[in-house]
């Protein structure tokens, strides 16, 4: 009897910690385009986020410095529901223009007119 409770511990114990591996696995970022700024000071970059079978994809854009890695959320400027295609393009060294035909503005989440000193113009 002591043998079937010790294999049910660990049968559950296995089981709960697979589901919490499933739930707090990290999504998965892929950066389609990146663009830096005519002073090469950021890079503008779109990005496909996939955080498993239960979301829905969504496009990310987000501006770092020129040299310096995003870390997790870290300057998301610009973040709609699915697959868009989006295109940027710097106008100055502080102004960056974000086109995107296939946007809804029902899908849009985030959608910044500023980040540190740039500029974001739709």
């Amino acid at each position: 009897m002591e043998k079937v409770i010790t294999r049910n511990i660990v049968i559950i114990t296995l089981a709960f910690f697979s589901i919490q591996c499933g739930i707090n696995a990290p999504c998965r970022n892929e950066t389609n385009l990146e663009v830096n700024s005519p002073d090469s000071t950021y890079v503008a970059s779109v990005s496909e986020r996939d955080c498993g079978a239960t979301t829905d994809f969504s496009t990310i854009v987000s501006i770092r410095k020129t040299g310096i890695q995003i870390v997790g959320d870290e300057g998301i400027i610009f973040l709609v529901k699915g697959e868009s295609k989006i295109r940027l393009s710097w106008i100055t060294d502080r102004k960056l223009q974000i086109d995107c035909p296939d946007c809804s503005t029902n899908h849009t989440f985030r959608k910044e007119k500023n980040w540190n000193d740039v500029q974001i113009i739709y």
